[in-house]
């Protein structure tokens, strides 16, 4: 463990080094009005002193999910949510800019990966508190772990595409259009994500205890999913007009009504493909996912420069759509 979180630590470092090297092209790529650039760039680099202490924090929380300690991993997010939700009340009125809501999250990162850290010898006896490389497990770790990694970046690459790209053709200002309604909807996903931590181990014991069993246990998830979700899903997106102009107002929501309609039905997929995506990495098959990640960064990048030229911001809400059903196609049919 302390050998995967020392490595952690070390890749962290080495990309958030190259976010803070990147921060002032990285302004200009995404279009940021020169005025903003400067605070901008400071915001990337405090986020890239960041990067390391979030991965190594999501790591730790790996250890506590193997061994189903939810109700600590719970308590110990607590810190985030409140840099997230609560923080900005207190913090704008002095810090009025990016910089401050970024110490806030860069806080609470710290405070989280402490109290796991510290909380650690309760799960593993004998844990020590120190960086430490045993070189015999390098291999075997990046025999597996070289997937998810590698999906985890493709992933984070295609989730940023849409705006990047959005921003570049269109212009910053209707980026807002996308990232509002998919920020809100993004609520659903992250119910299914936490039941996702539960279920992946629950896949990769059963899997090694009665394989024929777990097949049918993962079968009957993915219906049982499919058929919960579709309801508040098609309800989103029946009156997701009306529940933004509620939200925002009517000519906001006027606007993006077809958005809505289009990352409800994104969601919907996403949220059924997240069982075999899963399921493949509880079973020691990651690589397969990697392979569909990677095979889609050049569809979707077509996808979203044909349709943002002609749709705009919908037409990016679309192209995440067809993805979405595209991966999600490809996942069950493979399992």
């Amino acid at each position: 463990v302390r050998t995967s979180l020392t490595m952690s630590f070390v890749l962290g470092s080495i990309g958030g080094a190259i976010l803070w090297f990147l921060a002032p092209q990285l302004t200009v790529w995404l279009a940021v009005s020169p005025e903003f650039r400067g605070e901008t760039i400071e915001a990337l680099r405090l986020m890239a002193i960041s990067v390391p202490y979030l991965i190594t924090s999501i790591s730790c929380m790996g250890v506590y999910e193997a061994y189903q300690r939810f109700g600590f991993i719970n308590l110990v997010n607590w810190p985030i949510v409140f840099a997230n939700f609560v923080a900005p009340f207190f913090i704008l009125p002095i810090m009025p800019n990016l910089n401050g809501l970024v110490l806030a999250v860069f806080a609470s990162r710290i405070l989280v990966l402490l109290l796991l850290l510290l909380n650690m010898k309760n799960v593993l006896p004998g844990f020590q508190n120190s960086l430490k490389i045993d070189l015999k497990m390098i291999k075997p770790q990046f025999d597996y772990g070289k997937w998810p990694a590698i999906s985890g970046l493709v992933t984070s690459i295609l989730m940023s595409a849409d705006r990047f790209l959005l921003s570049s053709l269109k212009g910053a200002a209707v980026v807002t259009f996308l990232t509002t309604p998919s920020y809100a909807l993004g609520r659903f996903a992250t119910f299914v994500n936490s039941s996702m931590k539960v279920v992946f181990p629950a896949f990769g014991t059963e899997y090694v205890a009665n394989p024929e069993r777990c097949k049918r246990m993962y079968k009957k998830m993915v219906s049982l999913l499919a058929l919960v979700l579709a309801i508040p899903f098609a309800s989103v997106a029946i009156f997701g007009e009306q529940l933004v102009g509620l939200w925002i107002n009517p000519d906001f929501a006027t606007q993006v009504s077809g958005v809505v309609i289009a990352l409800c039905i994104a969601g919907y997929f996403h949220c059924v493909r997240s069982i075999p995506e899963v399921f493949l990495d509880a079973i020691g098959k990651p690589k397969v996912n990697s392979f569909v990640n990677m095979a889609m960064i050049p569809i979707y990048l077509v996808l979203l420069v044909v349709l943002i030229n002609k749709y705009a911001f919908i037409g990016a809400a679309s192209a995440y759509a067809i993805r979405r059903f595209i991966e999600m196609v490809t996942l069950l049919t493979y399992t």
